[in-house]
């Protein structure tokens, strides 16, 4: 969209200089206008004098030339230097216009690494998202598993009891049916 507008906004500028430089030109313009009319007054007047032949009236149109060439060297000069200050607002404004395409490519370089920063930004925070929710998960699966261990644990501490109980009453068992067949057998080996 910049791009859309920059020429526009060069053109306006190329035409407010062109304005500009005409204004400041209109009184060289004027100053011309004023000389010619001048100058053919002039001329008009020394036709006159030639055809009346008057001495004085002479005299006066060359003071009134010789005038009109001092008006003239002295709008030639301001021409001149109307010109000279015109060549330095062109080179200004080219100086002014080049900083400004610089600055817009430092701005539309900076705007994409903000950009491509902002998308990196975006894409690691989704990264440490799933990092979490995976801690999570395996945090919730690694609970699960200690109530389950801690379950199977007392479990098979339950069974090797019973199992003890078991054995111990087997042996009980066995000892007292050892008991017995001693206490039978030898009953019957003692006639």
């Amino acid at each position: 969209m910049s791009d859309g507008n920059e020429w526009r906004n060069q053109l306006m500028e190329s035409l407010e200089l062109r304005d500009k430089i005409e204004k400041a030109n209109i009184n060289m313009f004027t100053s011309f206008e004023t000389l010619y009319d001048r100058a053919m007054q002039a001329e008009e007047t020394l036709a006159k004098l030639e055809a009346t032949d008057a001495q004085g009236e002479l005299q006066s149109s060359l003071e009134q030339n010789q005038q009109l060439s001092i008006e003239l060297k002295n709008s030639q000069d301001n021409t001149r230097e109307l010109e000279t200050q015109l060549q330095q607002q062109k080179t200004e404004r080219l100086k002014s216009a080049k900083e400004v395409t610089m600055l817009n490519r430092a701005v539309t370089r900076l705007t994409n690494k903000l950009n491509n920063q902002t998308e990196e930004y975006q894409h690691k925070n989704k990264s440490i998202e799933l990092i979490n929710d995976e801690i999570l998960s395996l945090s919730i699966q690694n609970n699960l598993l200690t109530d389950k261990v801690d379950k199977l644990e007392k479990e098979n501490g339950d069974l090797v009891e019973r199992w003890i109980e078991k054995v111990k009453a087997d042996a009980d068992k066995m000892n007292e049916t050892n008991a017995f067949l001693e206490m039978y057998g030898s009953k019957n080996s003692d006639p």
